[in-house]
């Protein structure tokens, strides 16, 4: 499993203004533009641990049993190394145990968009944005996916919401920006 804390140089106990302040200061020197995979973890590091709900459950994974642990970390490595069918069984194995836990379901959607399985993700988001109405990442998450459907408005729509709960995130603004640029 991805160590977000270690990420973001933070301690486990850091408040939302100390992991905003770490998030800005990692984009500084790691800008989208230059250094778009390092980036890409920053702010999955930071949408997790900024929304209070997801760093819960984030935090919960440790105590999830020990054969649970090992299909989500086997799932995470998975997707990471390139083996998204793999990412996805093994997400999936963990869904039936734990079917509530967003963050699981979360990744599980992020598999499906990387399979180019957007109807899938997109279930997957709407649900977590309908739970979690106040979570800008999952309100990114389901603009992503309705812009790869290419459903323009809809995304702008979901960007726009995300924008509302965290204004400060580049990745939103540049998800709007190639929204608007699609549909002229």
């Amino acid at each position: 499993m991805k160590d977000y804390y270690s990420i973001l140089n933070i301690a486990k106990n850091a408040s939302p203004a100390e992991i905003k302040k770490a998030y800005f200061k990692l984009v500084r020197a790691f800008p989208p533009d230059r250094h778009s995979q390092e980036f890409m973890k920053i702010r999955e590091a930071y949408e997790v641990l900024i929304d209070e709900n997801t760093r819960r459950e984030y935090d919960q994974i440790d105590a999830m049993p020990a054969v649970v642990k090992f299909y989500f970390n086997e799932g995470c490595k998975a997707l990471s190394g390139g083996d998204v069918t793999g990412a996805i069984q093994l997400l999936e194995m963990v869904i039936k145990s734990y079917p509530r836990f967003s963050i699981v379901n979360s990744l599980l959607g992020e598999a499906y968009l990387k399979n180019e399985n957007s109807v899938k993700a997109i279930r997957i988001f709407e649900k977590l944005v309908e739970q979690e109405p106040q979570n800008a990442g999952f309100a990114r998450q389901l603009a992503h996916a309705y812009a790869m459907r290419g459903w323009y408005r809809k995304a702008i729509e979901r960007y726009r919401r995300a924008l509302s709960l965290d204004e400060d995130n580049i990745s939103l603004w540049l998800g709007l920006i190639n929204c608007f640029l699609e549909t002229d």
